[in-house]
């Protein structure tokens, strides 16, 4: 039976209570990959970002650029198994994850959409049982090394996602639902008939209040 309606969510302070790439980070630095130094410059620009003086773009060509780039990806793989493993239970908002579950239940068409890096996100996404995802990529090169950033995901690309999705006669506009709580993913919002926001941002409560969109 083909769904009538689309749920379609974001994963950090959404599905989750944390930041998974800035919980990771630490996660990585906790297992020796990086320096001290690095995890405060880490620390330094998400803290920028969530007070708005970075966009998501210039945190993740700096976390690249400082931690990931020329290291073997294998090892991050691998250490993303195990982060996830590890902390997946601890990290999930309870309010988000009943409604992805209901969604599921009803047959909707469900998918994550996300900033962080694939090596993250996929792994959320097999243990939520979903099956269709967007992420960010960090591209590998011939010797399994990262080399640079072949897709960013922010709330333009996420709401060109539903666009295409709504083209393609997934669904209509209006049986679409988005679920996130920051205010950078506006457009994604917008790009719904539906707007849910999941412990929002200052800015995104003030917006959601002033149109009567539900809060969770």
């Amino acid at each position: 039976m083909l769904p009538k309606q689309a749920s379609l969510f974001d994963l950090d302070g959404t599905l989750l209570k944390v930041n998974s790439s800035f919980c990771f980070g630490k996660y990585l630095y906790q297992q020796g990959f990086f320096s001290l130094f690095q995890l405060l410059q880490l620390a330094t620009i998400s803290v920028l970002h969530k007070i708005g003086f970075v966009s998501i773009e210039s945190v993740h060509h700096s976390v690249f650029k400082k931690i990931f780039r020329g290291r073997c990806s294998k090892q991050v793989e691998q250490f993303a198994d195990q982060f996830v493993e590890t902390y997946f239970n601890s990290m999930l908002y309870s309010p988000a994850i009943d409604r992805l579950k209901q969604a599921q239940s009803a047959n909707h068409f469900v998918a994550i959409l996300s900033s962080s890096p694939d090596f993250i996100v996929k792994r959320f996404v097999q243990k939520f049982e979903v099956l269709h995802c967007e992420s960010s990529i960090y591209a590998v090169d011939s010797n399994g090394l990262y080399s640079h950033i072949e897709h960013l995901v922010e709330g333009q690309v996420k709401a060109a996602w539903v666009t295409r999705a709504i083209e393609e006669s997934l669904v209509g506009f209006e049986e679409t639902t988005a679920y996130t709580d920051s205010d950078i993913d506006l457009p994604f919002l917008l790009s719904c008939g539906t707007k849910v926001i999941v412990n929002p941002t200052r800015r995104l409560r003030a917006i959601g209040l002033k149109n009567h969109w539900e809060i969770i």
